[in-house]
């Protein structure tokens, strides 16, 4: 996921919305994706759920692909419902 194209804001945000911790929680093996983001208005954004080492925590991202690439739009520690579905999802496999 190194190449999602992340607005400006991301790079100068403290925490979870940094690109680093974002790019974590999308390239984990173990991630949740969520198609489409059940708090998506237009029912493209996606919600990927994932753990990021850097911030040490479960991260939520939300992405979407626009004429072929993939933007980064938001991430945030995970609350605990998206916790809670990467837990469940780890131990099914």
């Amino acid at each position: 996921m190194a190449n999602t194209c992340w607005p400006d804001i991301a790079s100068t945000q403290p925490g979870p919305t940094r690109r680093s911790t974002a790019n974590e929680a999308l390239d984990d093996p173990d991630r949740v994706v969520i198609t489409p983001d059940p708090a998506s208005k237009s029912g493209r954004a996606v919600r990927t759920i994932g753990w990021s080492y850097t911030a040490n925590r479960i991260i939520a991202v939300i992405t979407l692909v626009d004429n072929g690439r993939l933007h980064g739009v938001n991430g945030w520690v995970a609350n605990s419902s998206d916790q809670r579905l990467y837990r469940e999802e780890d131990r099914d496999e």
